[in-house]
């Protein structure tokens, strides 16, 4: 009669220990799958998102700024214009 109760206690132990087990793994890999989804595979391999030039000498410019932020004016209005000047002597 003891050794029947010490062996469903054993049995509901390694039960138990198996279950945890596999609520851990797939918990583990859940989240895994989250943030391969979130961050993408390989930071490598991602292409640049923006709007991609050519430079007159092959080179590639890659401008990852949002649109709003680089149809934005850099200079004032009063910078960079040309302005009529005398030199003086």
């Amino acid at each position: 009669m003891i050794l029947k109760f010490i062996g469903f206690i054993f049995l509901f132990f390694v039960i138990a220990t198996i279950i945890g087990i596999v609520r851990i793994y797939l918990t583990v890999r859940r989240m895994h799958k989250s943030m391969k989804e979130r961050f993408g595979t390989d930071r490598t391999e991602r292409k640049p998102e923006g709007e991609t030039t050519y430079g007159s000498d092959g080179s590639i410019i890659t401008d990852t700024r949002k649109q709003t932020r680089s149809e934005k004016k850099i200079f004032d209005n009063d910078e960079g214009e040309y302005v009529d000047y005398v030199e003086e002597k």
